[in-house]
This record gives C-alpha cells, structure tokens and sequence, in this order.
C-alpha cells in the first residue's frame, strides 16, 4: 500500500472517531434539553444530570457527588474510545441535592440520667418556637410521653393569683379572683406554653412543666372540696401530685436550675398544694443548687370561715415543655450546649 493511501486511509478513521464522539455529545445534550425542558424552566437538578451521564459513561467513574466546576470532571464513554469532559455536554447550574441519611430526632435525643456529661444526660437542640429560637433538652423520649423537650431557661414571667392577666379570670374581689385563678393554674400554664408553638409542625402540642406529661393528658387535675369561707363556700382543688414526675425528670437529668435569671429565680411548676387546710398554693421551683419540690407560692390564705379569707398572687419565671413530632429529623448540631441539635421536618 503507497503511504499516500495510509494518510488517506488515516484521515477517514480520525474523521470518523470526531463524529463518533461529537455523536456522543450531541446525544447527551440533547437528553439534558429534555431533562431542562421537562423542569419548565427550573435548573437541572443533580440526579437528572447523572441520570443522563449513566446512559453514555462507564458508571463507576461517575462521583456520588458532581463537582460544582463540571470542566474538571472527564469520564470514559461506555464503548471505551473516548474521553469526554462533563462541561461539553452541560456547563450550566445544577441542583445538589441532600445525600445524607435521615435521622430523626427521637432515634437521638435519648435521655440517660447516669451518663457524666450533661448532653449525654439530655442532648440540647434548638426548638425554632412562634416567638423565636428556645434553647432546650431532651425530658422524655418513651411510648407514654412520646418525645418531649424542656426550655432550658424560663422564656417569659407568669402572673397568677390576684393579678391574673390571662383574660381567663373573673372576680369581684382579690379573693374570688385568686380562687378562679387558682383552681385553673394548670390549663392558664399550659395555654401560655401553646403560645409558642411553631407553626411548620415541628411540635404537636405544648404544656407548662410540672403538667401531666402523659399524652393527651396535660390538663388532667385533682379532685376539688368545698370549702367554706369568710366569702361562702367555695370549691378548691385538692393537693395532687403529677407534678413529681416532671420535677424527679429535671433533677434526674441535672435540668433543675438555669443560668439565665432574666425572668428571676423561681418558675411555676404546675400542681396545687393544701398546707394546713389553709392555705392554697401552686408549686414552684427556686433556682438554687437545693431546690426542693416543696417550694411553693400561696394564692389563697386563712380560708377559714371564722378567719380572714383573703386572694395573693405571684410572678414568676415559666418553663414550657413541647411534644415533638414523630417525624422531626436533626438537620445539624451535636447536641452540646455548644452546638445544639437543630430540628426540622
């Protein structure tokens, strides 16, 4: 054969690996046309770019992750012959999507009172509440009580008694309003906590801490009594005792006190307690290292008929507990007090 018929012979073969090749980006682009056209204008998304790659490229050679500069990503076509950079075929914006596995909150926030560490006793996560980010740990994580986190800190002051201002009292007299009040503490809490629910249904419901913490049950209170008074026989509740399982939770988990004495140093710990058959009182907590559950703030004193039947009241710190979805995952955070865990849906 004369060497000019190798050239030629050459020449034709070079022509036709070009047109091989630009067959092959041609096609590719041509599938990601309809990828983009299919989107009605949005950007590519990352799977529908790999999708397409697939269908001309030796698989293994495709990253888990597409690099954001597709200039620097070359791949081998599938019959081998042919090294092709990504940037030919696309060069445009791409949607990465989120690889990483799902973990959901209740699969993390595990109490364990016996750990050392404070977040390995209750992790923190940041609970994204109606009024603003609220620090918070982990208090429950069961079948009965479902999974449920605590304000780190009180988040606003409470009045009840006399000075009510929840728009849910009436009363003639500072007595008949402190008995209203007092015999409503539980449900008025727990309003107040409803308050900061989110609204992206992070948390199905909310309560006052010291509240039942069984689902459903949050508003479930003691037996009340007659009593007679300098103002007639009036119906108060009886001392009850849910507030305990909260209150034996926090101190298991070192959750009793805070550091942030914004809204003073006692919070109300919903329940009611008779002293004397005398006095009604509301449980509360005082913010020192002995906080005792038998710390309480008195509404109603000397009820006897023969005595001074007279209303108090008290503000004080408060403490909302949240019911969290199923459903919420962990988006981000280790759990200190440091790096929170963060909650979404």
């Amino acid at each position: 054969m004369l060497a000019g018929d190798n050239s030629i012979l050459q020449k034709a073969t070079t022509a036709k690996e070009n047109t091989e090749r630009a067959e092959i980006v041609e096609n590719a682009k041509l599938d990601v046309l309809n990828e983009l056209t299919g989107n009605k204008g949005n950007d590519l998304q990352e799977s529908q770019l790999k999708s397409v790659l697939e269908q001309y490229f030796i698989n293994s050679e495709i990253p888990e992750e597409l690099p954001s500069d597709l200039s620097t990503l070359e791949l081998t076509t599938l019959n081998n012959k042919y090294k092709i950079k990504v940037s030919e075929i696309y060069d445009g914006n791409f949607i990465k999507e989120d690889i990483s596995p799902t973990v959901l909150a209740k699969d993390k926030l595990i109490i364990n009172p016996f750990a050392e560490n404070d977040y390995e006793k209750s992790p923190y996560v940041n609970y994204p509440s109606s009024k603003g980010t609220i620090l918070c740990r982990a208090m429950y994580n069961d079948d009965t009580n479902g999974l449920q986190i605590v304000s780190v800190n009180p988040v606003r002051k409470v009045k009840l008694g006399q000075n009510d201002d929840s728009g849910k009292i009436s009363g003639n007299n500072s007595f008949q309003k402190s008995v209203n009040s007092y015999n409503r503490a539980t449900q008025t809490l727990n309003e107040y906590a409803e308050q900061y629910i989110d609204v992206n249904g992070i948390a199905d419901d909310a309560r006052c801490v010291g509240s039942n913490p069984e689902q459903g049950h949050k508003n479930d209170e003691t037996e009340s009594s007659d009593k007679n008074t300098a103002y007639g026989t009036v119906s108060l509740k009886n001392t009850e005792t849910l507030y305990t399982t909260d209150f034996n939770n926090l101190k298991s988990i070192g959750a009793l006190k805070y550091n942030d004495n914004t809204y003073g140093d006692y919070y109300w710990l919903a329940g009611s307690r008779v002293l004397d058959d005398a006095e009604f009182n509301i449980k509360a907590v005082e913010n020192y290292e002995w906080s005792e559950e038998n710390i309480c703030n008195f509404l109603i004193g000397e009820t006897d008929v023969d005595g001074d039947s007279y209303g108090n009241g008290a503000e004080l710190g408060f403490r909302p507990v949240f019911f969290l979805n199923s459903n919420v995952k962990i988006l981000s955070g280790e759990g200190t007090i440091d790096s929170p865990y963060e909650i979404g849906i």
